[in-house]
């Protein structure tokens, strides 16, 4: 499947928006918009959480400081992810 670039691109921006918006106050409302966008969590532990978006194929990695809070964030279009392998 061909995945359109532009489409990925504004994704990456809505993402970088709720991020912004969010910050580190609340998690659990960040993941709800996050699946609201099509993000389903694939794994996770106390240190971080993964989610993948396989419509626009983007992958999303969450850290978390100690106290729960956002600590930073990371997406990766698939084609990348491949290309680390």
């Amino acid at each position: 499947m061909t995945v359109n670039k532009d489409l990925q691109n504004k994704m990456k921006d809505r993402i970088d928006d709720l991020f912004a918006r969010y910050k580190s106050d609340n998690p659990d409302l960040l993941t709800g918009e996050l699946a609201s966008l099509g993000f389903i969590q694939k794994g996770g532990n106390i240190a971080a959480k993964t989610f993948e978006n396989t419509n626009i194929e983007l992958f999303l990695i969450i850290g978390y400081a100690p106290d729960g809070s956002i600590a930073h964030y990371e997406l990766i279009p698939f084609d990348e992810m491949k290309l680390s392998r």
